[in-house]
């Protein structure tokens, strides 16, 4: 009976402090306001089920505590795409046939930027886009079902329009750099590798726009570092572990004259077993790395610039430092 007793007490307990407790709070946003598109690299996005100016989206979305949507990537910018027809889909909404994109150039036309202020090294602009016809100083994204599909196109401020909100992940103490996770530190440098693929050029001037530039590996003791702590990051489930990785060599101002894009000088090449062969049609001109698990790890292949891989950054520590 005593026993019996005081299991009631302890019933009772809980159940007088659950019921003491705040109701759950709604999920973020309501969803007459904005449908769930889904989570990509770790941030969310949302489609607004009701039409504004992109001024007003922009408000709105900061209302929200996110921003009107960046796109850093040709992987981010179909996902977005694709998602929102599934959506539209599934939840009996009109279809939109543009969307509303987080960028302008207002300030100076022509000098497109992002609201949010993240680097712009990645466009996806629909063929004679912008043209700046009546003054387009505002962006959206088409959606119609042709081959404008996720093209992208300058709108004048007064057109109106669903858009995409985009709420970014809590930011991560260990990876300062937004878009990049950090591998570590070795002899007064930092490594980071990209969480998307881009084009060597393009995976460059991303680089440069952190304060950095696509990593150098100037002896066996860097190569093994960087490649080991890449096999080892475990990222968003999103993002696919890579196979090959870019980083700062190529051979694009003489053909078989290999160069760090620093300038540093060339003393040590780490290449796979019968590279760098030039063997494709449009010439392989840049560096990337192995990291397949098999007898090419940590090795080196020439590959065309235009092929998309994820990439090494290196960062002095001084301006790594800026970051914390």
């Amino acid at each position: 009976m005593k026993h019996f007793t005081c299991c009631l007490l302890l019933l009772l307990t809980v159940i007088s402090y659950a019921m003491a407790k705040d109701p759950p709070k709604p999920e973020f946003p309501e969803s007459e306001q904005f449908h769930l598109i889904g989570t990509f690299n770790g941030n969310t996005y949302y489609i607004s089920t009701y039409d504004v100016t992109w001024s007003e989206a922009v408000a709105a979305c900061e209302q929200n505590n996110g921003h009107l949507v960046t796109i850093s990537s040709q992987e981010e910018n179909d996902y977005i795409a694709n998602e929102i027809r599934q959506v539209s889909d599934l939840a009996a909404i009109n279809y939109p046939f543009h969307v509303f994109i987080g960028m302008s150039d207002a300030d100076q036309e022509g000098t497109w930027r992002w609201m949010n202020g993240e680097p712009m090294f990645y466009t996806n602009w629909s063929p004679n886009e912008p043209n700046n016809l009546g003054d387009e100083d505002c962006a959206m994204m088409f959606l119609y079902t042709d081959e404008r599909f996720g093209k992208w196109n300058d709108c004048l401020p007064t057109v109106t329009g669903r858009f995409v909100l985009e709420i970014e992940a809590e930011s991560d103490d260990s990876s300062p750099v937004p878009g990049f996770t950090e591998l570590g530190f070795f002899n007064g440098h930092t490594y980071y590798i990209s969480n998307q693929p881009l084009p060597w050029m393009e995976a460059n001037t991303a680089c440069s726009l952190r304060g950095g530039y696509l990593a150098t590996i100037t002896s066996m003791e860097e190569n093994d570092f960087i490649a080991n702590a890449a096999s080892q990051v475990t990222p968003d489930p999103q993002i696919q572990n890579p196979s090959y990785v870019f980083f700062g060599m190529t051979d694009m101002d003489s053909e078989g004259v290999w160069r760090w894009v620093t300038g540093e000088p060339w003393t040590f090449s780490r290449w796979n077993i019968g590279e760098p062969s030039n063997a494709n049609l449009i010439g392989e001109n840049v560096g990337m790395m192995y990291l397949t698990r098999d007898q090419r790890f940590s090795r080196w292949n020439d590959t065309p610039h235009t092929d998309r891989f994820r990439f090494f950054m290196e960062v002095d520590t001084n301006v790594h430092d800026l970051y914390r």
